[in-house]
């Protein structure tokens, strides 16, 4: 029965890194200027991390010379990762209230922030924030916007399958009494 229930989680655990990897890279090649933001370096990271202890995991179901406690620290750390980009990636959008309201106070805010505006240079000494199209006069911050809240989203969930599955590995390894992996 924890089989089938690691199976699964793992399964939503893969899903969960690819997204947060494909989220993240998405809003780092939207930097026009400057460096990738951190918060966004360290979710893509994150995503990668996710991805590799997962794939660790379903291998030590196979393989069962993979040792059920390095599995389970892997689990672990991975947990502690996926919260510590969810609240980064909170702290760093906590002020953008709205991602689509279209008040002149929201696309400022949404314009400010270095999350979503593709970064900011000095232009004739004014600042200059790549939000949007100058021409069209399109925002690309509402877009951008969704995306870091849902990859916020799939951050915070990996945390919680994270420690779902360290807990069945964790039981599953108590009962049994061995050193195989079953999760």
């Amino acid at each position: 029965m924890l089989g089938i229930g690691a199976l699964v989680v793992r399964a939503l655990l893969l899903i969960s890194g690819v997204v947060v990897l494909g989220l993240s890279i998405g809003l780092a090649n939207h930097q026009v200027v400057e460096s990738v933001p951190p918060v966004t370096s360290f979710s893509g990271f994150v995503g990668a991390f996710g991805l590799i202890v997962t794939v660790l995991g379903l291998l030590s179901i196979r393989f069962e010379k993979i040792p059920v406690k390095v599995v389970i620290a892997a689990d672990a750390l991975s947990a502690v990762f996926y919260i510590a980009a969810g609240i980064a990636l909170s702290v760093a959008l906590k002020s953008v209230p709205s991602c689509s309201a279209d008040d002149p106070l929201s696309f400022a805010l949404r314009s400010e922030n270095r999350v979503l505006n593709g970064g900011c240079e000095q232009i004739d000494g004014r600042l200059w924030c790549y939000s949007g199209d100058g021409n069209s006069g399109e925002d690309f911050t509402p877009g951008r916007c969704k995306r870091a809240r849902a990859d916020n989203v799939f951050e915070y969930f990996g945390f919680i399958l994270t420690i779902a599955i360290t807990v069945i590995a964790y039981l599953g390894h108590r009962r049994r009494g061995t050193t195989t992996t079953y999760v």
